[in-house]
């Protein structure tokens, strides 16, 4: 038994996600959260600012006697976590990208990444990214390159951020989700309230690009995203719409989330991921999930906006088949397939978390109907959070080195920042506010 904290760090509040989750699956175990708040967002930094960054706040946490440090924070993850394991003789576990239990759910063959610049600039990212996507394409504006730097040539080798370099994989498998039961939560499950059209399958597009696969585990280790044991047949191939959530890190850190700043915000962010068919909108910054309502409300405005577009496209359809057909030979009107055809059903519209298998996924409750795109039918809509995995990932670490806490152990939770003491007040609120 170890009673020592555990070390949660993030460029601001959105950490707060993946540290409600930590206190849920571990009660027993005391934290110490660090959110900067003095140089957030970290999104716009260059490799090298976040680096210096992030190592100055992992120091002040390694004199807090931090048994374990997580990296509650993409961008973070991505540029430093190299650094961080060679500089401190801590386990680390890092944020990794939930790019793969999306691939390999959606029903379309369609997912959107919301990230921030510099997550997208990750090595690990762009590794996933390559090994699930077949297309990549951006529903606004992604820079690939550091501002005010070229862009470097990509190194040959990625690691998972909860792996030491020069660890490889051995097998693979369809990844694990985590499914939270209130609704109306930062990153729970919550479901669209009215029926839009049931209909046919989505053909996703045919251009592809391909790339290889990368390694991202050691032997003998796992995704926090999948579940330990289990193996996939193949690797599954998908289209990828990136966009970087321009403005989200801004309404969580100002209280603004339930503005309708947020909801305009988040609404363009979102919408052409669903116009080009997807079904699975992954969170790519901790902050993020502090949006999800309004993401919600995003899916149900678009999916009303959408189906009574094309309703309204599909009856004026039939009405010009049925008089074309009584003026040539008198015959009854032409049987005009629409979206009420019940031939043409999908699974129902749903927004979000992963449930924790494939098949617990297929079999889960839905409620609402598809929406047509001109793309084509867009079925269950998710979104996929993976601080829930993350959770369990530290669970599992703690266990594998002996240093869960007593189960009698009463915890302790405090929080420190880069900034003053109204911001450290500010993360205990919000810390609140982010409980599952």
């Amino acid at each position: 038994m170890n009673n020592r904290p555990i070390g949660i760090f993030d460029s601001g509040m959105g950490g707060l996600t993946v540290r409600a989750e930590i206190a849920r699956a571990l009660p027993a175990e005391s934290l110490v959260y660090f959110g900067d708040g003095a140089n957030a967002p970290y999104g716009g930094r260059t490799r090298d600012e976040i680096t210096r960054l992030t190592s100055k706040a992992v120091e002040r946490l390694i004199a807090h006697d931090i048994k374990l440090l997580v990296v509650a924070c993409n961008a973070a993850t991505g540029a430093a976590i190299d650094h961080l394991r060679a500089t401190f003789d801590i386990p680390i576990v890092g944020m990794e990208p939930a790019v793969k239990p999306a691939a390999l759910t959606t029903q379309t063959g369609t997912i959107g990444v919301l990230a921030t610049a510099a997550a997208f600039r990750g090595e690990l990212y762009k590794a996933t990214a390559a090994r699930f996507g077949k297309q990549t394409q951006t529903g606004g504006p992604v820079p690939l390159e550091e501002p005010g730097e070229h862009a470097q040539s990509e190194k040959t080798e990625e690691h998972s951020p909860l792996e030491k370099p020069g660890s490889h994989s051995q097998s693979e498998k369809p990844g694990e989700h985590a499914s939270l039961e209130k609704p109306e939560k930062p990153g729970e499950h919550v479901s669209l309230e009215k029926p839009e059209k049931p209909g046919g399958h989505f053909q996703s597009p045919k251009n592809v690009q391909s790339g290889g696969p990368v390694s991202l585990e050691k032997p003998g280790e796992h995704s926090p995203l999948e579940e330990p044991g289990s193996h996939s047949q193949s690797e599954k191939r998908v289209n990828i719409v990136e966009t970087v959530g321009e403005g989200f890190v801004e309404l969580v850190e100002n209280d603004l989330e339930e503005s309708p700043e947020a909801f305009e915000t988040v609404r363009r962010a979102v919408e052409p991921m669903l116009a080009a068919g997807a079904d699975r909108i992954v969170l790519g910054c901790t902050h993020y999930p502090f949006l999800a309502p309004q993401i919600r409300r995003a899916i149900y405005a678009w999916s009303r906006t959408t189906t009574t577009k094309n309703t309204a496209a599909d009856a004026d359809g039939a009405a010009v088949a049925e008089h074309t057909a009584n003026e040539t030979d008198g015959a009854a009107s032409a049987a005009v397939g629409g979206a009420n055809s019940a031939a043409e059903r999908l699974p129902a519209v749903q927004i979000g978390d992963p449930a924790q298998s494939a098949e617990a996924e297929s079999s889960a409750v839905q409620i609402g109907d598809p929406i047509k795109t001109a793309a084509g039918w867009l079925g269950a809509v998710q979104i996929v959070d993976s601080a829930p995995a993350i959770a369990r990932r530290t669970a599992q670490i703690l266990a594998e080195n002996d240093l869960q806490a007593a189960p009698d152990h009463t915890p302790r939770h405090e929080f420190l920042t880069a900034a003053d003491e109204t911001y450290r007040q500010k993360l205990i609120r919000k810390s609140e506010k982010a409980t599952p």
